[in-house]
């Protein structure tokens, strides 16, 4: 996996969250993400996962320019989540995403939103919980082709 297809999945599930509420789709930057990206690699390694990754934001690049699949998705997954839960939300409560929200047919608040944000950023931190027990049990590969 490289760097282009760790950025397609953290937009992906970004956008996903928006979806859920019909949400103006912010515009996330590869500087904005990749400070998420290097908190999401430390992560990993204070959980014992040595990635090996040399992340640098100001230049947004990822050495070495290849990870394993399993390391991608784990880095893909923490960091969507921790951007749901921390950007999206601030974003959805500024105005940002817009005035008018809704889940289906019905018009829901914006405390609601936020709600349904949270509860997106929850999932992607299950996902993230299930692929790190398999990384750990030794049968990665077979987890991380269904989360994506």
């Amino acid at each position: 996996m490289v760097k282009a297809d760790i950025l397609r999945i953290i937009r992906q599930k970004v956008g996903q969250a928006v979806a859920e509420i019909n949400g103006d789709d912010p515009l996330y930057l590869d500087d904005f993400i990749f400070e998420y990206l290097r908190s999401a690699d430390f992560v990993l390694n204070s959980l014992g996962i040595t990635t090996g990754l040399d992340i640098d934001a100001d230049e947004e690049t990822i050495q070495p320019e290849e990870v394993s699949i399993i390391i991608g998705m784990l880095l893909s997954l923490r960091t969507s989540a921790d951007i749901v839960a921390s950007d999206l939300i601030y974003k959805l409560q500024s105005g940002e995403m817009g005035l008018s929200f809704s889940t289906g047919a019905a018009q829901i608040t914006t405390n609601q939103a936020a709600i349904t944000l949270k509860t997106f950023a929850d999932k992607l931190n299950k996902d993230f919980s299930i692929l790190l027990t398999a990384y750990f049990a030794g049968d990665p590969d077979s987890i991380a082709s269904r989360i994506q």
